[in-house]
């Protein structure tokens, strides 16, 4: 499975903020050729992080959200709420500046499709399940799972977020970044390829004798009963 994104918004904005951006031009573009979910003067879609998660499943929760408010902050979409349910969480996406359509140059026309969602007719979004994304799924050719994405650390050290993520768990944040400067430095000075820059830094690590950080060990309920009823002695 492969994920789009345009070369340029990834070297402007970031990798993962082109992939999500490069899914909001589709479903807005689609939205927009079915004349539907139009508010305020702009075309939208709506998601919830559950939807989001499932359609990019390499990234938590955690990730997505970081991910949107950057696109926010770098103001390329606004978000907001168009849900006629009070509890319901669904977030509704649109581009802050719709003309970026004009400029895509899709392989194939969106093709007008009848919705089958059925909160269409209230105008309602569904709380964390069926989602434009969703419903659709079996149509979103341009966004299928990918076997890495990969994350420029320096000018050459490539690790996807779960390698980096590993490794700072093992070792620490401080050690990884200090092999990954050893290792971007090497491959500048001799050009050196290796087919995986994760399993390189493991190798030179264990190589240099550097140690797993001891997992901290959980307290179990009577050490924490006991924590709280200790009453230091006066000397």
């Amino acid at each position: 499975m492969s994920y789009s994104f345009l070369l340029e918004d990834a070297i402007e904005y970031g990798l993962e903020e082109a992939i999500i951006l490069y899914n909001f031009y589709f479903w807005i573009e689609k939205n927009k050729a079915n004349r539907k979910h139009f508010h305020d003067e702009r075309t939208w879609t709506y998601n919830s992080q559950r939807a989001l998660q499932e359609l990019f499943p390499f990234w938590s929760r955690q990730n997505i959200r970081r991910i949107i408010k950057s696109l926010k902050e770098k103001q390329l979409i606004r978000t907001g709420n168009y849900n006629n349910i009070p509890y319901d969480k669904t977030t509704w996406y649109a581009l802050e500046d719709e003309s970026l359509l004009q400029t895509l140059g899709w392989n194939q026309p969106i093709e007008k499709t009848e919705s089958t969602n059925r909160s269409e007719k209230g105008n309602q979004a569904i709380p964390d399940i069926n989602t434009d994304i969703k419903q659709d799924k079996e149509n979103v050719l341009p966004f299928e799972k990918p076997k890495t994405i990969k994350k420029e650390h320096l000018d050459f050290v490539r690790l996807t977020i779960e390698e980096f993520d590993k490794l700072s768990t093992d070792y620490g944040q401080a050690t990884v970044q200090d092999f990954i400067e050893r290792l971007n430095d090497y491959i500048g000075s001799k050009g050196k390829k290796y087919k995986s820059h994760y399993f390189t830094i493991k190798n030179w690590m264990r190589r240099d004798g550097v140690q797993k950080k001891e997992p901290v060990k959980k307290m179990t309920a009577e050490q924490k009963t006991a924590a709280r009823h200790f009453t230091p002695r006066e000397e």
